[in-house]
């Protein structure tokens, strides 16, 4: 995705594979690529598949919302991917095979977001194949949506629908949609006429191995440094919080740079936002519901705290605004890091502790009890058959 304060483009690449020294490339390798624009009142989804679909070779010179490379259809015709009389393509079926690791790897979630954002489109979940023509390339969503409503698309596991991650014996006794999964990328993956995987996972939105996500604003009333805006938040969607960082300031925190996957640092944003969220798994959908709180709260104190501070008057040079970000994710790092003691010490043992009761015994749902065996266990001294 590439834009700014007045438009939006979505580019798309293709590898291809080509003799050493062709006229196609030097290297051995060569690249395609197209854009698309997006209308100014709709939205895009992608979600590791292409989206993009049909060219027309002579329109696409004149074209103000789709270009693409002067090799594209040259480079199909050579690899005899398209038919040499050809004037029009279709890029997802010409250059993919629409999705890979498994039937609705990419769809689900495009469907899903689309849904979220366009509810009044009633898009069904089911379609023939990878390369559907039944979501549109973007789609007009049915409010103004703020950087909430978007946050709410990146937290979702499907809730509510017949995919529902937090329901079901996979789930376990605390509704936890984390699923994990296989490289997706192993093997023959990509291509799903060859490979034919024995099980599979719905792939949510918000996925446990995600790192980051992030909302960017571009706002043509502000000055650039302060009108250009990112959203940041570190590790899986459901779990973390956005912190706000101006395009304007000189640097990032030293916390929000630092990362090691192998040690585990206290002076390490991600390592804050990637414990809660595996402890929570412990106990979901009772740790979620603290989550979630401190979540909304340190969120929301963000959005007023943004508001305040560009409606200031006074000048707002890179230093400014440097210290605002520097000081709000601070804050929430610190916050989240008391946060996780807190679910440490309320969580212990699988009971409930606070200043109202100790260890207080919470027990498992009686329909998981039955459906995981529960009432076949020693309650005989004789074998229950």
């Amino acid at each position: 995705m590439i834009g700014d304060q007045k438009e939006v483009w979505v580019m798309e690449m293709c590898g291809y594979e080509d003799e050493v020294g062709s006229a196609f490339s030097e290297e051995g390798t060569g690249g395609l690529w197209v854009a698309q624009r997006v209308p100014d009142d709709e939205c895009f989804v992608a979600a590791n598949q292409f989206r993009i679909r049909d060219i027309n070779k002579d329109k696409g010179k004149n074209s103000k919302d789709l270009i693409f490379s002067s090799n594209l259809f040259d480079v199909c015709i050579k690899q005899g991917w398209l038919d040499p009389s050809a004037t029009e393509l279709d890029w997802v079926s010409t250059v993919s095979w629409g999705e890979y690791s498994h039937p609705y790897y990419s769809l689900r979630r495009v469907w899903r977001a689309l849904s979220k954002m366009a509810p009044n489109l009633e898009l069904s979940p089911w379609v023939e194949d990878g390369y559907t023509r039944a979501y549109p390339f973007s789609v007009k969503p049915g409010k103004k949506l703020s950087v909430a409503d978007i946050a709410a698309v990146f937290r979702d596991h499907y809730e509510g629908t017949e995919f529902d991650l937090s329901k079901g014996l996979a789930a376990g006794p605390f509704g936890d949609p984390t699923r994990y999964e296989n490289n997706p990328d192993k093997g023959d993956t990509f291509n799903l006429n060859k490979y034919h995987p024995k099980g599979a996972w719905e792939r949510p939105i918000s996925i446990y191995r995600c790192g980051v996500f992030w909302i960017n604003q571009g706002r043509k009333f502000l000055p650039d440094p302060i009108g250009g805006i990112s959203w940041i938040a570190l590790d899986r969607p459901e779990a973390n919080c956005l912190m706000p960082f101006y395009v304007g300031i000189d640097k990032l925190p030293k916390s929000i740079e630092t990362m090691n996957l192998i040690e585990f640092d206290r002076n390490s944003a991600w390592w804050a936002f990637n414990f809660v969220a595996n402890y929570a798994t412990i106990k979901y959908s009772y740790m979620m519901q603290d989550i979630r709180e401190k979540q909304k709260e340190l969120e929301n104190a963000s959005y007023e705290d943004v508001a305040d501070f560009e409606r200031d008057e006074g000048k707002k040079c890179s230093s400014d605004l440097t210290a605002f970000c520097e000081n709000n994710s601070k804050k929430v790092i610190s916050e989240w890091w008391k946060l996780s003691e807190t679910l440490i010490v309320k969580y212990n043992d699988g009971c409930i502790t606070t200043e109202d009761g100790i260890m207080q015994k919470v027990g498992y749902p009686e329909y998981w009890l039955e459906d995981v065996g529960y009432n076949k266990g020693p309650i005989s001294y004789k074998k229950i058959e």
